[in-house]
C-alpha cells in the first residue's frame, strides 16, 4: 500500500478537523473521491488513496487541499527505505568508495 500513501508533516498547529472530516474535505476540494482513509499521528497526516488512484496523482493536486491542513510543512510520498548489510566490506574505506562499489555492481540500487 505504500504506493497509495501520501505523508504530510505539519508543525504543532492545532488541527480542527477530525480524520473523517479531513477525509471528506479533501475529497470535496478535489471534486472527486481520491482519498480512502486519513490517519492523524502526532505531526504526521497519512492519506491513503482509493485503490484505483495512484498517490502521484493526488500529490500533483496537493495545492487544491493543502489549505485544509494548517501548518503543513512537508508533503512526500511514502517510499520504502532499505538499509543493506554488506558482509566483507571493509569499513576503513571512505564512504565515496563504498558508494562506488555498491552502485557499480548493483545497478538497480539507488543510494540516498
Amino acid at each position: 500500500m505504500r504506493e497509495r500513501r501520501l505523508i504530510i508533516k505539519h508543525d504543532s498547529s492545532h488541527l480542527a478537523p477530525t480524520a473523517t472530516e479531513l477525509h471528506d474535505a479533501i475529497n470535496k476540494a478535489l471534486s472527486s473521491t481520491y482519498v480512502q482513509t486519513v490517519s492523524l499521528t502526532g505531526n504526521n497526516i497519512t492519506i491513503t488513496t482509493m485503490q484505483s488512484i495512484k498517490v502521484t496523482s493526488l500529490n500533483s493536486k496537493a495545492s487544491a487541499f493543502l489549505h485544509l491542513i494548517p501548518g503543513a510543512t512537508i508533503v512526500h510520498l511514502d517510499t520504502p527505505a532499505t538499509q543493506p548489510l554488506v558482509h566483507g566490506l571493509l569499513t576503513s574505506h571512505s564512504l565515496a568508495t563504498i558508494v562506488m562499489e555498491l552502485t557499480n555492481f548493483n545497478s538497480v540500487l539507488a543510494l540516498t
